[in-house]
């Protein structure tokens, strides 16, 4: 009896053990994903318009938007968005939400942004090939965990 109940928990035991060094190895990398409530959140919305076809192509330079323009299938559309620490050190995560939210790639995330710090981080907004044309929204959070 007690050898097949000491079978039962040497598998238990094995995924607590690899539980436990991969959250260490998190912790320790500083990748590990904050606990607790951000200190702020800021929200940004996304625009893009998926063209007809590749003649269609536009950008727009509105600055309370981040607006990808007119993207026709397949391609692909760029922004930058610079962020700047103005309070104590914080542990920066960034979500994108929405219709646009399997869209966006982001270079970097969740990264520690150090008081009076600045750092750009670039936006891919990938149109699948077979998008329909139309226009696509979305938010962007940023969230500020200190």
């Amino acid at each position: 009896m007690a050898t097949k109940l000491k079978k039962n928990l040497l598998p238990a035991g094995i995924i607590i053990a690899v539980v436990v060094v991969i959250s260490a190895l998190l912790i320790f990398s500083g990748r590990a994903l904050p606990f607790g409530k951000p200190s702020s959140v800021n929200e940004i919305g996304m625009e893009l318009h998926v063209a007809e076809n590749s003649s269609e192509v536009g950008f727009d330079t509105g600055l309370e938007t981040l607006k990808f323009g007119w993207v026709p299938p397949g391609s692909y559309s760029r922004k930058g968005l610079d962020l700047t620490n103005s309070g104590a050190d914080a542990q920066v995560v960034i979500k994108a939400e929405g219709a646009l939210a399997k869209w966006v790639e982001i270079s970097e995330n969740n990264f520690k942004l150090a008081s009076g710090e600045s750092k750009e981080v670039q936006l891919k907004a990938v149109v699948p090939q077979n998008a329909q044309p139309g226009n696509y929204t979305g938010t962007l959070k940023v969230y500020f965990y200190r």
